[in-house]
C-alpha cells in the first residue's frame, strides 16, 4: 500500500515538505503537547550518551582481555584453557587499567601540544611546519604505542603485576 501511495511522488517533494518552516516548527517545538520533539530529544540524548559510553566500554573490555591473550601467547605450546585465560585476564586487569590511564595522560601531555601546534601552523599559512609537526606527532605516537605494548608484554612474560617496573624495562628495551 505504501509503495502504491508513494508511486509517482518525487523524493524532492517529500524533502521539501519536511524542510518547510511549519514542519521545522513541529519538530523543534518544546511545548508539552509536542510529543515528536520530546521523543527526538530523548533519542538524541541516548545516542550521545551511547556514543560517549561505547569507547569507554570497549577500552575496558580490551584492557580486560589483554592479560589473557598475552598469557595464552606466552604459554603457546600448551593447549588453550579457558580457566587459565580468564585467570590472566583478571590477574593483569588492574595493572593494565593503570597503564592505560598513564597512556592517556602521556598522549594528552605529549601529542596534544604537537597537534595543536600543527593546527596553528596550518591556520597561519605555514603548511610545511604543520606537516613536519604532524610527522613528529606520528613518530611520538608510534614510539608511545610501542613503549606501552612492550610494557604489557614484559609484565606478562616476567609474571609481574608491577606495571611501573615493566614500563622502566620497556624503556630500556626501546632505547
Amino acid at each position: 500500500v505504501m509503495r502504491d501511495l508513494a508511486d509517482g511522488i518525487d523524493t524532492w517533494i517529500l524533502l521539501e515538505a519536511l524542510m518547510s518552516p511549519q514542519a521545522e516548527m513541529q519538530l523543534l517545538d518544546t511545548a508539552p503537547g509536542a510529543g515528536l520533539s520530546i521523543g527526538l530529544g530523548t533519542v538524541f540524548l541516548w545516542t550521545v550518551l551511547a556514543a560517549l559510553a561505547l569507547p569507554v566500554l570497549a577500552w575496558l573490555a580490551g584492557t580486560f582481555l589483554q592479560g589473557g591473550v598475552l598469557l595464552t601467547y606466552r604459554d603457546a605450546p600448551a593447549p588453550f584453557r579457558w580457566r587459565r585465560f580468564l585467570w590472566g585476564c583478571r590477574h593483569w586487569w588492574g595493572g593494565f587499567l593503570l597503564l592505560g590511564a598513564l597512556q592517556g595522560v602521556a598522549a594528552f601531555l605529549f601529542l596534544l601540544p604537537i597537534i595543536a601546534g600543527a593546527l596553528v601552523a596550518f591556520t597561519s599559512g605555514n603548511a610545511l611546519l604543520g606537516w613536519l609537526l604532524l610527522a613528529l606527532a606520528l613518530a611520538v605516537n608510534l614510539v608511545g604505542l610501542a613503549l606501552f605494548e612492550w610494557t604489557r608484554v614484559l609484565a606478562v612474560t616476567r609474571d609481574s603485576r608491577d606495571v611501573l617496573a615493566s614500563l622502566g624495562r620497556a624503556m630500556r628495551v626501546l632505547i
